[in-house]
């Protein structure tokens, strides 16, 4: 799922799969994670799901490198000047959002396309081990800290 606000957009690994729905515990969760950094404080101004594979049954190219592409259309269509930071929750945001993934890990964070991208921990896996919330913390302090010292 991709999520637009004024100063950031936010890809989440969910759904999937189709008994994964986004509630509301996903949402608090992620106002909660934005407010903590200074961020998404004016709302969701865009949201794109983005389900992959499009059709199982479908005969045509769904590989990685399709679904990859595909998202990044995604994230040029809700890109707006003003966001500064992309937030990439789970590793299925990050190796289809940054295809180089082997070179972003948790807690790292670069700069691409203007923007600051940071790699962290996904909304299900903070949700389903709770004990995640300290290491998704530590991966958010250099995002926080750029913010701060803006």
């Amino acid at each position: 799922m991709l999520l637009g606000f004024a100063d950031c957009l936010v890809v989440t690994e969910l759904p999937t799969n189709p008994t994964l729905f986004w509630t509301e515990q996903h949402q608090s969760l992620l106002q909660a994670i934005l407010a903590s950094i200074g961020l998404g404080q004016e709302g969701v101004q865009g949201q794109r799901e983005v389900n992959w594979p499009l059709d199982p049954m479908a005969s045509f190219d769904q590989s990685a490198p399709i679904a990859a592409r595909a998202l990044a259309l995604e994230l040029k269509a809700l890109r707006q000047s003003e966001q500064k930071v992309t937030l990439l929750m789970g590793q299925a945001a990050i190796n289809y959002s940054y295809p180089e993934s082997d070179s972003l890990e948790f807690g790292r964070m670069i700069e691409r396309e203007g923007s600051h991208w940071l790699a962290c921990h996904g909304l299900n896996e903070v949700l389903r081990l709770p004990g995640l919330k300290a290491e998704l913390w530590q991966q958010l302090q250099s995002l926080r800290t750029l913010l701060r010292n803006g």
